[in-house]
């Protein structure tokens, strides 16, 4: 799980513990990435890997990164997805464990230049590099990744998801991941 000093649990540390515990297949918020923004990602990625040539003075690691960008842009396997994730044991010891990732880091320093992340032509290393790397070091060793999309981040009204206006519209969440308050107003109406 990925957190940040700006989070804020909608749920109990228990319910959100058990809910980990539970999950079988990890889950990654792609509601701002819809199919067209992962089209310009991978385009965007594509034309500047296309520009880049791969210096012949670079360390040979670097050299395999560079090569190893190279094919994710050509192939287009670059999965875009906001930074915030929940990974099951399995992949997060997948993710911490590889030799290869160090490369993979080097390749998204090469892939995904500052200045084209500042200008906003591509996403940031954190909301491409997690699920890319599970999806192909799964496709690399004939395993099967597999994962959920869910909305995994709300705005501050949706604490109150009754009177939510926002556009992250908290009160679609399941029942299970309202926030308590919310579901014991939405069990007494039921019971109603």
């Amino acid at each position: 799980m990925l957190l940040s000093d700006s989070c804020l649990p909608l749920v109990p540390f228990d319910s959100f513990y058990e809910e980990c515990q539970d999950m079988r297949v990890s889950t990654f918020d792609m509601k701002d990435h819809t199919q067209k923004v992962q089209r310009e990602q991978r385009e965007n990625i594509k034309a500047i890997m296309e520009q880049m040539q791969c210096d012949e003075q670079w360390s040979e690691d670097k050299q395999r990164a560079w090569r190893l960008a190279r094919e994710l842009a050509e192939n287009e396997r670059v999965i875009a997805h906001s930074q915030w994730c929940l990974l099951t044991r399995r992949d997060a010891e997948a993710l911490a464990d590889d030799k290869e990732l160090k490369m993979w880091l080097e390749a998204y320093k090469i892939m995904l230049p500052f200045s084209e992340v500042n200008a906003s032509r591509t996403l940031a290393a954190d909301e491409l590099l997690i699920a890319t790397y599970l999806s192909e070091r799964a496709r690399r060793t004939n395993e099967e990744f597999r994962y959920t999309k869910r909305q995994t981040t709300f705005c501050r009204c949706c604490l109150d998801p009754n009177n939510c206006k926002c556009t992250m519209k908290a009160r679609n969440m399941p029942p299970r991941h309202a926030p308590a308050r919310a579901r014991r107003r939405a069990d007494g109406a039921a019971g109603r």
